[in-house]
């Protein structure tokens, strides 16, 4: 693996702590970590990957990561497919955050995704799993995306199902970059917008504390952190891991902890509310075992 990458002058480290490259700061390492720069660079390492059966994961931000052990396969990047380009469509590469696709586009006089502000997530995430708040999607504003699935392939938005943290592109298909059309809108009404969120986001939910959002998806007619307080469950603890006193969804690490510990208490947490009340709590988290 290290020849391969060395001779063909991958951007990449070998034994990487992992609380580099997830928000929840998880322990561990992971044997490679590879920086991909360009479609080209990533359509060559992935194919050698698949010829050579090498166990590997994509990320962007790892905002819903939780890695259990090391992970001794190969992580691909994408923090540096990060351009943003305002043409006929916005033009967004996977690896770009969403808080700051969000400044990109108040610079130019256009918004429409600011309730999104402070969402821990890259773009191609956001779609994958379809991340929302206040009922505003990525998808309200989304025209066509630029997938790969063994070669490159436009995909219109039409092909493509989603629902409440779910879309049909999870596990089949990887997103490098998508195309938009947003509101024209006056900086003025976008930053009240931005500032009107994040006061929203700062007094509901946790961010003293490395994260990775809330934890658990909502059910039609009941929402999770309610759930879990008629289980009287908001005072739980493992390992110092617990439920922020801010949002019962969100996770409060106090001293230290690791992946296991997270995915124990998370385990626990669903068996009692199981018991209590034969609902099953659905994770939004991705869970890594190695």
């Amino acid at each position: 693996m290290k020849k391969f990458l060395k001779n063909n002058k991958y951007n990449f480290k070998y034994k990487y702590p992992l609380k580099n490259i997830t928000t929840i700061k998880n322990n561990g390492y992971a044997k490679y970590i590879v920086y991909v720069q360009n479609y080209l660079e990533f359509e060559k390492l992935i194919k050698f990957l698949k010829m050579k059966k090498i166990k590997h994961l994509i990320i962007g931000n790892g905002s819903k990561l939780i890695f259990i052990n090391n992970y001794k396969g190969v992580i691909i990047s994408f923090k540096y497919l990060n351009k943003i380009e305002i043409k006929d469509y916005v033009e967004v590469e996977a690896g770009v955050n969403i808080s700051s696709l969000i400044q990109k586009l108040k610079n130019n006089n256009l918004g429409g995704i600011e309730a999104l502000i402070g969402i821990p997530s890259s773009i191609g995430g956001a779609l994958i799993n379809n991340a929302s708040a206040h009922n505003i999607s990525l998808y309200d504003y989304l025209d066509k995306i630029l997938v790969y699935n063994d070669k490159l392939m436009f995909l219109d938005k039409k092909e493509i199902k989603y629902g409440y943290r779910f879309s049909s592109l999870k596990n089949k298909f990887i997103i490098l970059k998508a195309y938009f059309k947003f509101d024209i809108l006056d900086k003025k009404i976008i930053d009240e917008n931005i500032l009107k969120y994040l006061n929203y986001r700062n007094e509901k939910q946790e961010i003293s504390y490395p994260n990775i959002g809330s934890i658990f998806k909502n059910y039609e007619n009941i929402k999770a952190h309610k759930l879990i307080k008629e289980c009287h469950l908001e005072n739980y603890k493992y390992k110092n891991v617990s439920f922020s006193r801010k949002h019962l969804n969100f996770l409060s690490i106090n001293g230290k902890t690791n992946g296991k510990n997270i995915y124990k208490f998370i385990k626990i947490i669903q068996k009692k509310v199981k018991k209590l009340t034969n609902i099953d709590l659905e994770t939004e988290i991705i869970f890594i075992k190695s």
